[in-house]
This record gives C-alpha cells, sequence and structure tokens, in this order.
C-alpha cells in the first residue's frame, strides 16, 4: 500500500519561504540583534508590514505569557527553537515557550489567513466550562477559516469545550508535521476532542512520522454521553463534511522517502465514548502508519 502524498496543500509550504516582496524578518529576544522584545510587539509589526508573508522568530530567552493571540490581518510563520537572536538555524528538539491566560485561545486564527507555527511550546490557554454565555474553543490553537502548518509543536495542559489543544473549524485545512523535533499533543481537556476538534467543513491531515496525541481527556461535561474523543473528535453535518487523513506530508519530490515512525495515538481517555478517535455525523477518518494504544 503506498503512503499518502498531499502535494496540493503542503505546496503552500512555498508561501511560508516565498513571500510578496514586502515580506520581512522579525526577530524576537533581548540581545542586540533583535528587532522586537516580545512576540506581540512582532505580530504588530507583521500587521503593520501590510502584504506580504512575515517571519517570526523567537528566542529563547523571549518566552511569552498571558498570550491570547488573533491571526486574522496577515500570513506569518512563527518560529521558535532559536537560541539567540544572531542564530542562524533553530537548535534540533528546541522550543519557544507560549503560556496563554487560563480563558482564551493561545492562537486564534482566522479570516482565510496562511499560518505556520513551529517548534513553540503551547500551554496554559482555554478554559473549562462556560462563561457569559460563550466558551473556549481550541485551548492552543483555533484555526478558524485559513489553512494552518503546525511543525514540531508542543500543546499540553490546555483545556476548551471542543479541541482542548488544536481545535479546526469552518472551511479549514490544517496540517500537523512531526519531522526532527516531533510535534506532541499532551494533557489536554475538553469535551469534544480532548487533543484535537476537527468541526463541519473542516480538514485535519496529520504525517506519520513521529507525532505523538496522548494522555489528553475527553472530561468537560458532567453529562457522561456529552464527552466524546479523548484524543481526536471530529463531527460533520448532513451536507457539511469533515475529514481527518494520515498519511506522508513530505511535499518534496526531491526528499527521500523513509521509514515514518508513525502517528501514535495512546493513553487518551473519555468520560463517554471514544478514548482515542470518536467519529460523528458525516465524517471520515482514513490513516495510513497509525500506532494505537491503550486508549479507553
Amino acid at each position: 500500500m503506498k503512503p499518502f502524498r498531499y502535494l496540493p496543500l503542503l505546496a503552500l509550504a512555498g508561501l511560508f519561504q516565498h513571500g510578496a516582496a514586502s515580506a520581512a524578518l522579525f526577530l524576537v529576544g533581548t540581545g542586540p540583534q533583535c528587532t522586537h522584545p516580545t512576540l506581540a510587539s512582532a505580530l504588530d509589526a507583521a500587521v503593520a508590514n501590510g502584504p506580504g508573508h512575515d517571519e517570526i522568530r523567537v528566542s529563547a530567552d523571549a518566552p511569552t505569557t498571558n498570550a491570547h493571540f488573533t491571526i486574522t490581518a496577515t500570513d506569518v510563520l512563527i518560529a521558535g527553537g532559536y537560541w539567540t537572536c544572531g542564530s542562524a538555524i533553530p537548535s534540533l528538539g528546541a522550543r519557544a515557550q507560549v503560556s496563554g491566560n487560563n480563558h482564551d485561545p493561545v492562537f486564534h486564527i482566522g479570516n482565510n489567513r496562511n499560518v505556520e507555527l513551529r517548534q513553540l511550546a503551547i500551554s496554559n490557554g482555554g478554559r473549562h466550562g462556560i462563561v457569559n454565555g460563550d466558551f473556549a474553543v481550541g485551548g492552543a490553537v483555533w484555526l478558524q477559516g485559513g489553512t494552518a502548518v503546525l511543525r514540531g509543536i508542543r500543546a499540553f495542559d490546555n483545556r476548551a469545550r471542543l479541541g482542548g489543544a488544536i481545535a479546526v473549524t469552518g472551511n479549514s485545512v490544517m496540517a500537523i508535521h512531526g519531522g526532527a523535533t516531533a510535534t506532541e499533543i499532551t494533557h489536554n481537556e475538553a469535551m469534544l476532542g480532548g487533543g484535537i476538534y476537527v468541526g463541519e467543513r473542516a480538514t485535519l491531515r496529520i504525517e506519520n512520522d513521529n507525532v505523538l496525541i496522548a494522555d489528553n481527556a475527553a472530561n468537560g461535561s458532567a453529562n457522561w454521553w456529552e464527552n466524546m474523543g479523548g484524543g481526536i473528535h471530529a463531527t460533520g453535518g448532513v451536507n457539511t463534511a469533515s475529514s481527518i487523513e494520515v498519511g506522508w506530508l513530505d511535499a518534496d519530490p526531491g526528499l527521500p522517502m523513509r521509514t515514518p515512525a508513525g502517528l501514535v495515538i495512546a493513553n487518551n481517555v473519555s468520560l463517554g465514548n471514544g478514548g482515542g478517535v470518536s467519529l460523528y455525523g458525516n465524517t471520515s477518518f482514513n490513516a495510513f502508519g497509525l500506532i494505537a494504544d491503550s486508549c479507553g
């Protein structure tokens, strides 16, 4: 059986490298080579810079706290893993720390933007329950219309009603890559999709290489039957399908094929249905290279 190849989606990876002429590079940190002291100020500069796909590099000495970023006015790559602003390349396994405000999504992406988040450790986003008639969606990342790529991300200790760590809703496409740094979605909580929620009209694509979805819980409701999908929950309407596709997402035909390490879904729990994965309504789950274990 041949692995999946999703060249049309991942062709957008070129956008992150070859933007318009006005694309700019912003360096976040405290050293003399840095252009901005905080991620918030760099994002403001990217919006002010106008058209073009900007890049923001976050160094290790610039952790972000109390974060709630709404990205609806610019296309941007936000990359951690750099020890200093003068580092030419990120360090393997290193991530920039981005901690939320325990109320809102840490990153809320919408308005058909193209965003990549790379080598970030995202925590303390979202909340359980309902506040003033509203509830949290996507504790770490909420993609609500547009395209997002997550690469080498660690999302942990986030919570929401829909998608404790990640929510993909509306007419959206998200691709999650592992790679050498690996992506880990662990210890998050929600009512639907303790780790990830995929809503109507949304598509989630997960690389079957170094991606771990583990120790998440669907436990946000006191009514057991309302909790579904400790690891992943997807829902679709009658005429508005959702889909999850697991396969080889390498878009560069020049890179050799290698044996993937797999997508691992393990030790997720639900107070209701689907400890590992739950599908509701008009939705699909197609996988190549999936390892599922100890989900209950």
